[in-house]
């Protein structure tokens, strides 16, 4: 990764600003992912999942991997989307720390790719998300083993408030704080 940039690892200097926080492919596919395209028109990560178009599978395919299923919603046209991808994604630590603990499956709004959701009915990607109530993008929806959502990063964050809440989320911070209150007792503490 000689294009990435390297992150400060001083994450929570007084720079963060608490009191406006906004909130490899394989050669040859599997047949659960031959039928699988990317969203036209998005920015892309290499390291992103593909999906098998049933979240069930893909919740299973995170657990097997020991990681935490991600739900990255996104829409053709956002320009806080190609932020993310432009800015907080071509830091190393961010990159490292979503690939180490995360199956990130990237999803269109709007779109009206077939999935299988996570009851087992066939819906449309914009039909999903309105069942989840996700209404803006990006939002990142960070899910357990039990396919719920244990947090919600609504919009685009600079890159140390991303990586804070990348760990917040590994760390299990949601347990017993809020994400406010778990960055405070870092900074504090």
């Amino acid at each position: 990764m000689p294009n990435r940039r390297k992150f400060l690892t001083h994450a929570f200097g007084a720079g963060l600003g608490l009191a406006g926080l906004p909130l490899a492919s394989p050669i040859f596919l599997s047949p659960a992912f031959a039928n699988y395209t990317a969203p036209k028109g998005f920015h892309h990560q290499d390291w992103f999942k593909r999906s098998t178009m049933d979240l069930r599978e893909d919740q299973k395919a995170a657990a097997k991997d020991g990681k935490m299923l991600v739900l990255l919603w996104e829409q053709r046209g956002c320009t806080y989307c190609k932020q993310m991808h432009e800015i907080a994604f071509q830091y190393e630590e961010i990159v490292n720390l979503a690939k180490a603990n995360f199956y990130v499956i990237q999803m269109d709004l709007r779109g009206d790719r077939s999935f299988v959701d996570f009851k087992g009915e066939k819906k449309t990607e914009a039909e999903i998300s309105k069942a989840l109530s996700v209404t803006f993008t990006p939002t990142t929806q960070f899910l357990d083993n039990a396919s719920k959502e244990v947090f919600r990063m609504p919009g685009y964050a600079n890159p140390p408030i991303f990586k804070a809440v990348y760990e917040f989320v590994i760390e299990k911070g949601y347990e017993n704080d809020s994400f406010r209150d778990w960055v405070k007792k870092r900074v504090t503490g």
